[in-house]
């Protein structure tokens, strides 16, 4: 080797040195050890499926993104939160509008089943036409009040 290579090597070594890269290529993350996560157990987690994820993730103090890989190992593909509040809405909806109790203990039931194994219960076309009834009720009702004014 040239002493001219020799001293382009050490000068090379020393920029990666003072720029905290020795033995690392650009763009390689560094690594200090086994990472260390924290696991939430799905009990935690199910707690904040009544508020949005980024508001969960605060709660739980941990980053979204932890959060999203934490939920994806207990087998929640997809955060709850609007499907719940969906459903929630849909009782309050059904319960103004008067429709049989067998309805909206239905939909309470659906809400408690998807609290427990999210990710796993699809909303079912009853409820999906149940849904589009309230709708178009409540749509009824205040056009008939508009029209009364």
């Amino acid at each position: 080797m040239s002493l001219l290579a020799a001293l382009e090597g050490e000068h090379h070594g020393g920029e990666k040195e003072l720029k905290g890269e020795v033995g690392r290529d650009a763009g390689e993350k560094k690594r200090d050890g086994p990472e260390e996560k924290p696991l939430l157990s799905f009990q935690q987690v199910s707690r904040c499926f009544c508020m949005p994820i980024k508001q969960a993730a605060e709660e739980l103090n941990v980053g979204l993104t932890l959060l999203k890989r934490q939920c994806r190992e207990l087998g929640i593909p997809r955060w709850p939160h609007r499907k719940l509040k969906s459903l929630e809405t849909l009782i309050k909806n059904a319960q103004e509008l008067g429709k049989p109790m067998i309805e909206v203990e239905m939909l309470q039931r659906k809400k408690k089943l998807i609290e427990e194994r999210p990710g796993h219960i699809e909303l079912d076309e009853e409820t999906k036409v149940l849904r589009q009834a309230c709708f178009k009720e409540k749509f009824k009702r205040r056009r008939l009040m508009a029209m009364e004014r």
